[in-house]
């Protein structure tokens, strides 16, 4: 990805609004336009002429330029009995992984919110890693748009059960949980995003306060799971360090 520009898989609409204006003095009929083309292509390739840019192309081959829609490149991928492990290699050198699930009735895909896990639960290879640092929303959304276009997978629900901690990256997860469901571009429907936490208490009520506060957004119908392993205090303490903080009364 180009340093330079804009990545355009940050912005939901909100901001890649706010960005089109600013740039060019358009507005949301032309931010939607390139959310259809972006989430239904797989890039900015092209836009000139997509529907929305017909009579101005020349705005079209601007934004193309201007943004930035490289995804990161596949660095590993496992494919066994029909379920695909790949890893993208981030720009500083990090490495991430997701996983594409086929199910009974959809695809699937495991989604990571950090590189590595500050959590060290004691069943966890990630654990071992230490948190490197939290994903931004574009590496979120990346690993969907790699699984729909780079191995032409239809995914309909996404749970965050990959590398890290979603309630440790709130915003960028919720950020990206935007970009997915926003009906203008990938339009996923909330409830088949799901939220997977060691129990991390503090991103819980951020998350609850952002649900009150933000009424018109898709977060309160978005799946919460919550990774128990022990029904007991002192059972889960020695497996999840997570548990001393926020026990299970909390």
């Amino acid at each position: 990805m180009s340093g330079d520009k804009t990545n355009i898989f940050n912005l939901n609409e909100q901001f890649l609004t706010a960005e089109i204006a600013a740039r060019y003095a358009r507005g949301a009929y032309h931010c939607r336009g390139v959310m259809n083309h972006l989430y239904n292509t797989g890039g900015l390739a092209g836009l000139a002429e997509a529907e929305h840019f017909r009579a101005n192309p020349e705005l079209g081959r601007k934004i193309e330029v201007d943004f930035d829609s490289e995804l990161p490149p596949v660095s590993r991928m496992l494919e066994e009995e029909g379920t695909v492990k790949f890893t993208l290699a981030l720009h500083d050198g990090l490495e991430i992984e997701s996983v594409i699930i086929p199910m009974r009735r959809h695809t699937s895909l495991c989604v990571s919110s950090q590189a590595g896990c500050a959590r060290g639960c004691s069943f966890c290879r990630t654990a071992g890693m230490g948190l490197m640092r939290n994903l931004t929303a574009a590496e979120i959304v990346a690993q969907y748009m790699t699984a729909r276009f780079v191995f032409a997978k239809d995914i309909r629900n996404i749970v965050f059960m990959g590398m890290g901690e979603p309630m440790d990256n709130l915003n960028a997860v919720l950020t990206a949980v935007d970009i997915l469901t926003n009906i203008y571009g990938a339009a996923l429907l909330p409830r088949r995003i799901s939220l997977s936490t060691c129990g991390q208490c503090q991103g819980l009520r951020a998350l609850n306060e952002r649900i009150r506060s933000e009424p018109e957004k898709s977060y309160h119908l978005l799946p919460l799971g919550i990774s128990l392993h022990a029904v007991t205090d002192k059972v889960r303490d020695s497996l999840m360090p997570v548990n001393r903080q926020w026990p299970l009364a909390e």
